[in-house]
């Protein structure tokens, strides 16, 4: 089962309580500003310092959703760090 873990223009840890998601199944996210500047997102291992696993660019008003086949194991967790712009999103991690 799917669990989502809803995020918005902050960085934050793959869930509500800030503690680890190792199953990462895919995301959804948009750039909810609405303005011509690009929204970028680092999704890292666990921390702000921790390896970058993808960068993602979204243009004004654009949205983009990643389900991974199986899904990416991370050692303790995701972190979402919102680099520049706006967005909204859901993160999914398996029970």
């Amino acid at each position: 089962m799917a669990v989502a873990a809803p995020f918005g223009a902050v960085d934050i840890t793959a869930d509500t309580n800030h503690t680890a998601v190792v199953r990462f199944a895919g995301f959804t996210i948009r750039e909810s500003a609405g303005t011509p500047a690009v929204a970028a997102v680092n999704f890292r291992d666990e921390t702000v310092s921790g390896q970058i696993l993808w960068v993602l660019e979204l243009a004004a008003n654009e949205s983009a959703g990643i389900v991974f086949p199986g899904h990416v194991s991370t050692a303790s967790g995701v972190y979402v760090q919102v680099v520049s712009g706006t967005v909204s999103g859901t993160l999914f991690n398996l029970e």
